[in-house]
Parts: C-alpha cells; sequence; structure tokens
C-alpha cells in the first residue's frame, strides 16, 4: 500500500497533468468563433499534450497506479463549475 504522502503527490501530479491538458485545449478553442475551427484546434490542442505527456499521464492513472477512477472526472466538473 503507497504511503499516504506519496499517494498525495500522485493525486497532485495527475491533478496537475489534466488541468494542464484542459487549459490547453480551452485556450485553442478560443482562438476561434467558427465551430469547426474550434473543434480543430481542441483536437489537435489535446493530441499535442498527449504526445508530449502520454507517458507521464499513462503512468499517473494507468493500471496499478494510486489514481482513484474518477479524479477526472471530478476535475473536469470542477474546471466547468458544476461541482
Amino acid at each position: 500500500m503507497a504511503r499516504p504522502q506519496v499517494l498525495t503527490d500522485v493525486r497532485v501530479a495527475h491533478r496537475t497533468r489534466i488541468a494542464s491538458l484542459g487549459a490547453a485545449v480551452l485556450d485553442a478553442v478560443a482562438t476561434s468563433d467558427d465551430p469547426p475551427e474550434q473543434l480543430r484546434a481542441a483536437i489537435h490542442a489535446y493530441f499535442d499534450i498527449v504526445i508530449e505527456r502520454g507517458v507521464l499521464l499513462a503512468n499517473l492513472s494507468g493500471p496499478g497506479s494510486e489514481i482513484r477512477r474518477g479524479t477526472s472526472v471530478d476535475l473536469a466538473l470542477h474546471l466547468i463549475g458544476t461541482d
């Protein structure tokens, strides 16, 4: 079982990376008022981050990690203001 501080550090790292991913996507969407262009920009921003940090994200949240299921959903709801 993970030590409490290690578990906290992993969760903080995961939330930080997911928040960064969300912010990059939102910034990309804000660059245009055209919905098809917004979608294209969001997809490119998402995959740019995944290409750059995908291994880290997978290690933080993949099988065997200490991240509890639903953390990303909880954070996404917080980011859009529904919590």
